[in-house]
């Protein structure tokens, strides 16, 4: 269940979330290629080309153009900006008044309607994310391990030619940050799996599930079969 509109992005044109931290992480991805400057304006967070002035008209606000759409909220149907920050700051406004539940699930901020449970399309978590009302309790969904720790062939190091130890130096350090997320990785199941006894893994519609779990109890009659 979305409450995000989509926009056309003015760098790259294509279709992205209007609403909050999506918008925001997309545009910060042209920011760190060097497509985009971010400045902080008095509405929020603006992203234009880079060079290019932003003119704020302190006289005549009411003329003054975002370049964020605007999306009306589906709570109170008044017309607001569809840009992180104003956006997000207007969400909050109905939390505050115990109207919306406010979760972060994959990375965004998603407002629900307190009492509202979300879609079938989506009803795991990824792993170290808020559990949200109405998915199963106790299990998340397990993230892209090949993008978030893709696999390492020391061998791939030395196909090339080259300075052999400085292809070493690399290799190691790649291992070493591969490590670091792995043990992040650990700690987000273990975190998981709290007081249960173990985390069993499962698949479900191309999908990579956790759940915690304790053994199930054996009754007499159940272990005098089993003899």
């Amino acid at each position: 269940m979305s409450t995000f509109q989509k926009q056309k992005c003015h760098i790259c044109h294509k279709d992205v979330s209007s609403g909050g931290a999506a918008l925001t992480s997309h545009m910060r991805a042209h920011v760190r290629k060097g497509e985009a400057q971010e400045t902080k304006g008095k509405t929020g967070l603006i992203f234009t080309k880079p060079g290019q002035k932003i003119e704020e008209q302190k006289d005549k606000p009411e003329t003054q153009k975002s370049h964020y759409e605007t999306t009306k909220c589906e709570f109170c149907q008044e017309e607001v900006s569809a840009g992180g920050a104003a956006f997000t700051s207007h969400m909050r406004s109905h939390v505050r008044k115990n109207e919306v539940n406010e979760y972060k699930r994959n990375g965004k901020l998603v407002f629900l309607k307190v009492g509202s449970s979300i879609t079938d399309k989506e009803p795991f978590a990824l792993l170290g994310f808020e559990q949200l009302p109405g998915q199963p309790k106790d299990v998340w969904q397990l993230p892209n391990i090949k993008e978030d720790m893709p696999a390492i062939d020391p061998s791939s190091y030395f196909i090339t030619s080259g300075e052999a130890v400085k292809k070493a130096e690399k290799l190691e350090k790649d291992l070493f940050a591969l490590a670091i997320k792995a043990r992040f990785f650990k700690h987000k199941l273990k975190k998981a799996r709290g007081a249960k006894k173990y985390l069993e893994l499962a698949r479900d519609d191309n999908r990579h599930l956790i759940k915690a779990k304790d053994p199930r109890i054996k009754y007499p009659e159940e272990e005098e079969k089993e003899s």
